[in-house]
């Protein structure tokens, strides 16, 4: 399920461009929500009504979502689950149960879809905050697919459009608004910047920059002052070059305030991933006394986290950093904590992987100082005898091992090694015995 999102200053070409299609019989009027009759005109008019509040000064007053769905889903998406994906879809967004909108199921092509019109403000002339949003458009979308058992379609680009969007960051021969909204996206959504400087440092490495001006303005006859966002390009010695582009006309549309509101989400988004990143690592070196570096790759990658690391000629490790595969976002060692610097690391990897001791008292007996309680690859008990490593080759065992089981097994290895029982013990050291043979 993909949402697409167009918005627009006007409500007439949005319902003409649908009604040209019911006229030719490649669609049909599906719902007319949250209007009291079913009257395509009397919708046209409230909806007219809700974007054009004189509250309001806005130019993308109007939205049109397309709903599109894999042809697969076609038995399981009736008229009435298409309107309540419809009606939760724009809930989700940020639209009030009541807002008025009309739906449109289309036939003009082999997947279905359905088309939904709307004002993006409210009966207040409040605009609704989250309907250009379209990272939160894909959250919704991934909870509708999971509720209605719909195929997850990934809103991904192609492989060919990956690559273009690869010249346009590294190549820059295209436009100036092109390449803006490539960068913009790249920064916001795949670097996850957390601040303004964030953002302009990284816009000013690649010859773009962005200024703050000042609009003065008049509202009902008292003068007030707005402040925008222009992007434009920049020689490289940091002069404006040409005349830019307002956040407005751009596609993430990078207001001041929408930057703000994605700042914090992204600085929630390193908090999380750091924390998960240093539970795993810490879990990794509280079972191990020294691992492999492709043991340690591999269990970060179960984790969802990938290593990245460099090397110096030599084969020192220089640098490390931890990506996470779900969403991308790539975070140094070093920010993570200091124990986990490239340096730090260095002393932590070894040639082969090996389980900590079980117990300090066994360092007091050379034979059992050696024994290191493994997993067998068939997941039951191994007892401990001479004859078990104190080394382990990850590679064939680690895929079948868990560090829950590892620890049972770890207990009742301990308890079946003792050479005295706990009632033996007792009879050989109970006080209360010595004293009855003395009397």
């Amino acid at each position: 399920m993909i949402a697409n999102i167009t918005q627009s200053s006007t409500l007439a070409p949005l319902l003409r461009y649908n009604n040209n299609k019911v006229h030719a019989q490649e669609a049909i009027v599906l719902d007319i929500a949250n209007i009291f009759k079913f009257d395509l005109k009397l919708a046209q008019c409230i909806i007219d009504a809700y974007g054009n509040n004189p509250k309001s000064n806005r130019k993308d007053k109007f939205l049109h979502v397309s709903l599109n769905f894999l042809p697969i889903d076609n038995a399981v998406l009736t008229d009435a689950i298409l309107k309540k994906l419809a009606s939760e879809y724009l809930i989700g967004i940020g639209f009030d149960e009541d807002h008025p909108y009309v739906v449109y199921k289309h036939d003009d092509t082999q997947h279905p879809h359905i088309h939904i019109v709307t004002s993006k403000l409210n009966m207040n002339g409040k605009c609704i905050a989250k309907a250009n949003d379209y990272r939160q458009s894909q959250r919704v979308t991934r909870s509708l697919e999971e509720k209605y058992n719909l195929t997850r379609v990934s809103s991904v680009k192609s492989e060919k459009q990956t690559i273009k969007d690869r010249e346009i960051l590294f190549k820059g021969n295209v436009s100036l608004k092109e390449r803006i909204d490539i960068h913009i996206k790249h920064a916001l959504e795949t670097l996850y910047v957390q601040s303004f400087s964030e953002l302009v440092s990284y816009l000013n490495s690649y010859h773009l920059d962005v200024q703050t001006i000042t609009i003065s303005d008049k509202l009902d006859g008292k003068p007030i002052v707005h402040e925008g966002l222009v992007y434009n390009y920049l020689t490289p010695d940091f002069k404006q070059n040409q005349k830019g582009i307002k956040a407005s006309k751009l596609n993430l549309n990078p207001t001041m305030k929408n930057l703000e509101q994605i700042f914090i989400k992204n600085a929630e988004i390193h908090s999380n991933q750091k924390k998960h990143t240093k539970k795993v690592l810490d879990s990794i070196f509280s079972k191990y006394d020294q691992v492999t570096l492709s043991d340690l790759q591999a269990i970060l990658l179960a984790n969802n986290i990938k290593l990245n690391f460099k090397k110096d000629y030599v084969g020192k490790l220089v640098g490390v950093s931890f990506t996470d595969t779900k969403i991308g976002l790539k975070i140094t060692g070093e920010s993570i904590s200091k124990k986990y610097t490239a340096r730090k690391i260095t002393l932590l990897i070894g040639e082969k992987t090996m389980f900590k001791s079980v117990d300090r008292k066994y360092a007091s007996s050379p034979e059992k100082a050696n024994k290191v309680y493994v997993i067998p690859t068939n997941g039951s008990p191994k007892q401990t005898t001479n004859e078990l490593k104190s080394e382990i080759n990850l590679d064939k065992s680690l895929d079948d091992c868990s560090f829950e089981v590892f620890e049972t097994q770890q207990s009742e290895a301990i308890q079946n090694d003792d050479a005295i029982s706990d009632v033996d013990r007792k009879k050989k050291f109970n006080p209360f015995m010595r004293r009855k043979r003395r009397l």
